[in-house]
């Protein structure tokens, strides 16, 4: 790091003064969202419900029935390890969120390093994980029960090794770190894109056909081999793949475009602006590949800020690359640092929200209500499986969100997920919209609400309560939860459908 020694010191002083603080805000919300017992994150509670399906013995890739389903969307090696961490008979969140610690903390080494390589600069090292850190969502998901973490990390950890051994066939040794990667979960494809297409430029064709050979025959290999050894008699192709494929909107990918371009437009051109002065194939290729891939990803129904982990791995050792380069120039450097400066704002409130103490006293009461009102073991439902998991309920369809998206896909017969709500099956369903309202009923990113299931719940169920709801990581999200329990049967012959 050259230039004026006055510069160089102001310029690292004002850095570390942003990003120093933002990442140390984030990272002094990390025990609180470690003990809060409830969801910080919607999804840990549907994969919790899972992992003890899974402990119990249960064949949780069968093909979904009227009777049972677990999703099982992410990579098996997800749950696998995660049924050994939690206690099936008291499941809760907090060894899957120490787990996802460990990941945070080594994606933010990762960082570090691959800054230093860009750069050669021990401040561009320092500054890389506190840029990566200071991101709100970052936090958000680096603590919480889910797998995108601990998957980002292994595969960044394959980019690195890719990356350290660029020049030999040694980059070879990239291919298995990254397949372990993808199948805890099968998301972030970018930094093996990226290698191929980094192999192709240079015309090594021989090597990035071993490359991707060595991709296509180990997942084809480990997808035998979960399919037929180690979940035989099940289906989990059907649960890894078509699960997964829920529908793409128009509307989803423009509001994602516009997230990516407010949070992440300027520091993709501070990035792009590092590499064009400094010319590297393979960081170039990785991050032309995670941008179209994140926004792609951004039009699945159901989909968050989760995809754009991968991208803030690749561009926080650029931007920090860029601002240490930037001391040696008083005029670039300003103009550098006061961009950084507004993304840090930005991109630090992006998912910034923790449990507040009356997140812990709504989730104490829900578990009270739940407890007091319905014996152990009574079939529920809910999008917050996690709420009736902890209180000790039986979720036979432990993501309903995932369910009723697959009965609209025409992938699970329709008359089966109304006949359990025809028949009463569950002794409590608790949903995030009200039925009474047309419009919440219907409210897109929901469970797929189509107006006969709208309808048959109605007919069947009725309004026990209301509960305040804990859920502190959306504040745009609904605040309250309804309790829906079954009507009697004398109430249900001759029912209107609506109140």
């Amino acid at each position: 790091m050259t230039g004026h020694p006055r510069t160089k010191r102001w310029v690292v002083a004002l850095t570390f003064l942003m990003a120093g603080p933002l990442a140390a805000w984030n990272m002094l919300s990390w025990p609180t969202r470690l003990s809060y017992p409830g969801e910080i994150v919607q999804v840990e509670g549907m994969r919790l419900a899972e992992m003890q399906h899974l402990r119990q013995g249960i064949a949780v890739y069968a093909p979904a029935t009227p009777e049972r389903f677990d999703a099982m969307i992410y990579g098996p090696l997800y749950y696998l390890f995660g049924a050994q961490l939690i206690n099936p008979a008291k499941p809760a969140y907090l060894p899957l969120r120490l787990l996802c610690l460990f990941a945070t903390l080594g994606c933010a080494v990762g960082v570090a390093l691959l800054a230093f390589w860009l750069s050669r600069s021990y401040f561009a090292a320092a500054l890389a994980p506190l840029l990566f850190l200071s991101y709100g969502f970052v936090s958000l998901h680096g603590v919480s029960a889910r797998s995108d973490m601990m998957s980002a990390f292994l595969i960044y950890a394959g980019f690195l090794v890719a990356y350290r051994f660029r020049v030999g066939s040694r980059l070879l040794w990239a291919a298995p770190i990254m397949l372990v990667g993808l199948f805890y979960k099968q998301q972030f494809v970018a930094a093996p894109v990226g290698v191929f297409i980094f192999l192709v430029l240079g015309r090594r064709y021989r090597l990035a056909a071993q490359f991707a050979g060595l991709m296509a025959l180990g997942g084809l290999s480990l997808l035998a081999l979960f399919q037929y050894v180690i979940f035989a008699r099940q289906d989990f192709f059907l649960h890894f793949v078509n699960y997964n494929l829920v529908p793409f909107t128009w509307n989803r990918f423009g509001n994602g475009t516009l997230l990516w371009a407010v949070v992440f437009g300027v520091p993709s051109l501070l990035g792009l602006e590092f590499v064009r002065r400094h010319p590297d194939k393979l960081v170039l290729s990785y991050l032309a590949s995670a941008v179209p891939l994140a926004l792609f990803s951004l039009g699945k129904e159901g989909s968050g800020t989760n995809y754009f982990l991968e991208l803030t791995l690749i561009l926080a050792p650029l931007v920090a690359g860029l601002v240490a380069e930037s001391t040696g120039d008083r005029t670039r450097a300003v103009e550098v640092v006061c961009l950084v400066g507004v993304c840090l704002f930005i991109g630090a409130r992006l998912g910034s929200l923790v449990p507040q103490p009356e997140d812990f006293a709504r989730d104490r009461a829900v578990q009270g209500y739940l407890r007091q009102n319905f014996a152990a073991g009574v079939p529920a439902t809910s999008m917050f499986t996690g709420d009736l998991v902890r209180a000790g309920l039986e979720t036979p369809i432990s993501d309903l969100y995932q369910y009723t998206w697959l009965a609209c896909k025409g992938e699970i017969p329709t008359h089966e997920l109304l006949g359990q709500f025809e028949k009463r099956r569950f002794g409590v369903i608790l949903l995030g919209v009200d039925l009474y309202d047309e419009k919440d009923a219907h409210r897109s990113n929901e469970i797929c609400m189509t107006e006969s299931l709208h309808q048959t719940i109605l007919q069947g169920y009725q309004l026990a309560t209301i509960l305040e709801m804990p859920w502190p990581e959306q504040a745009d999200h609904p605040t309250r939860m309804f309790v829906w329990v079954p009507r009697r049967q004398s109430e249900v012959s001759g029912l209107p459908a609506t109140q």
